[in-house]
């Protein structure tokens, strides 16, 4: 499992256990995928959507719906 990037098995269920440190804040990014801001490196646009590319190299999926916050937090 990468460093940073937690990926979600059921949304509902494994959203409701994870909870921001104080050391490693971050976000639901698709319905699969918690990545740590510390852990982003950089972003690839890729139509409505995007991918973020981790500091290991290795990347997840942004979802449409969860663009806007990752608007809002500077991310894209």
């Amino acid at each position: 499992m990468v460093e940073g990037c937690r990926r979600l098995k059921r949304e509902n269920c494994a959203t409701s256990k994870l909870t921001p440190s104080r050391n490693s804040p971050g976000l639901q990014v698709h319905r699969s995928h918690w990545v740590s801001f510390d852990a982003i490196d950089k972003t690839e646009r890729r139509g409505d959507g995007a991918r973020l590319i981790l500091a290991d190299g290795a990347s997840a999926p942004v979802s449409r719906s969860h663009m806007p916050c990752l608007r809002a937090k500077g991310v894209v």
